[in-house]
């Protein structure tokens, strides 16, 4: 297998950013990831959604570029790509350009990132667009539900990890200037955060510019995230989000850990097991419930995995006349692979699918500086990809039958429906997997 090492480097600037960088020679563009330690469950209840306002703030303006219209103007003059996200754990930003004007593109990154304005009618009126943006995932029944039903995957009525990084509009609505600024003057400095770049660029000529442009002095405070009580999770729970839809979704959700919790090695394993239950073509539940019964389209099992906390979702959507057909279908299953166990075969096929995404998300430079990126900051060292693949091959069928029988406990599931289902239905589907009946 070729190594991608010889591309790669790792540097750390003396204020303290770390940098890292992957060459391309067989691209026409570079992209550039940075990460910033800051996110949803850093907030107190009062801050709530400050990181996310903080992230759309620093877009309207800089210091050499004092307008959001400059900004965009300069950006779209020369084929950049510039983009902002908030998470749980983490706010990042991402550019992509051209290889012959990412310089610029870095420039403004280094901008966005260590010169903002955040001038207070910039923060009043993009609290407006914030509130738009809460709106469009309020009204939406669906991402209502996949919030509301994680919301009730842990015993705290408000668990930091079922924050929304947007907030809540009482308190997008009370946050002010000297909140943002002090927000802003804590997080946002050179050892809080990781710059990971991939593309195609002269090394050394890069490397000046980045100490350039990021070469600023900060505090070199590097933040912890918080730690939560790693056992508070809720024991068996229905919830029911009425909706005037024929099609009911279901959610199924198990407590599993986090990734800071885990030893890689044991998240391997449950992804394995996702994508052997129910995460591609020939998964158990695409065979059972597609394939045999035909009582959906698509059915999926995923990670969702915080630092200290974590889970796995199985989910899909049926008509209300199948779905306790459907769930005895998924119960049996469940059943079956504790049983049973993973079959040797399962297992070749799967890490040879796993091995094959390893390879193919090493692709292009957006999911390359994406991946060092996460790599530095989630893990205690960075894998490449035949280190990851090595990794998966060690794996034994009998080391993901061991974990199944830890992750699939009926008395700690939590059962959501999004749709149209009288009540007797809901009771109904609730008894096939209810352990205290």
């Amino acid at each position: 297998m070729k190594s991608i090492k010889a591309n790669f480097q790792k540097l750390i600037l003396p204020n303290g950013l770390t940098v890292l960088l992957y060459h391309m020679d067989s691209v026409m563009s570079a992209s550039a990831f940075l990460f910033v330690r800051t996110g949803a469950v850093f907030e107190k209840e009062k801050e709530r959604g400050i990181s996310h306002l903080v992230e759309h703030t620093v877009f309207l303006g800089t210091r050499k570029y004092p307008s959001g219209r400059i900004v965009s103007s300069i950006a779209e003059n020369l084929g950049i790509y510039y983009m902002g996200s908030t998470s749980k754990d983490g706010t990042f930003y991402t550019i992509k350009a051209p290889y012959m004007n990412f310089n610029k593109g870095l420039e403004l990154l280094s901008q966005f990132v260590f010169s903002p304005l955040l001038l207070k009618e910039q923060i009043d009126k993009e609290k407006a667009v914030i509130l738009s943006e809460y709106g469009d995932f309020w009204n939406d029944p669906a991402k209502r539900f996949d919030y509301e039903i994680w919301r009730k995957r842990f015993l705290e009525n408000e668990h930091p990890y079922s924050f929304r990084p947007m907030g809540k509009p009482e308190t997008i609505k009370n946050l002010n200037l000297k909140l943002v600024l002090d927000w802003y003057k804590k997080y946002y400095n050179p050892a809080n955060m990781i710059l990971s770049i991939a593309g195609n660029f002269q090394s050394k000529q890069l490397i000046n510019e980045i100490k350039e442009f990021f070469g600023e002095k900060g505090t070199k405070s590097q933040q912890k995230e918080p730690v939560f009580n790693k056992d508070d999770y809720s024991g068996f729970t229905i919830f029911h989000q009425d909706d005037k839809r024929p099609q009911i979704t279901f959610y199924l959700t198990f407590p599993a850990f986090g990734h800071k919790e885990a030893e890689r090695s044991e998240r391997i394993k449950l992804k394995l097991l996702c994508d052997i239950f129910g995460s591609t073509r020939s998964s158990r539940l695409q065979l059972r419930l597609r394939e045999k019964d035909r009582l959906v389209y698509n059915v999926f099992c995923e990670r969702r995995l915080m630092s200290w906390m974590g889970g796995i979702v199985i989910r899909g959507s049926t008509p209300v006349d199948k779905l306790t057909k459907t769930l005895k279908a998924i119960k049996e299953e469940i059943d079956k692979l504790l049983k049973n166990g993973v079959s040797e075969d399962e297992l070749k096929l799967v890490k040879n699918f796993s091995a094959a995404q390893t390879l193919m998300y090493i692709d292009n430079p957006s999911e390359i500086s994406n991946y060092f990126a996460n790599e530095a900051f989630y893990e205690k060292e960075i894998w490449f990809p035949e280190k990851r693949i090595e990794e998966i091959n060690k794996i034994k069928a009998k080391e993901l039958n061991e974990l199944a029988r830890k992750i699939f406990n009926f008395s700690k599931l939590n059962l959501g429906f999004l749709g149209n289902i009288p009540s007797s239905s809901i009771k109904e589907v609730g008894n096939v997997f209810n352990p205290f009946k």
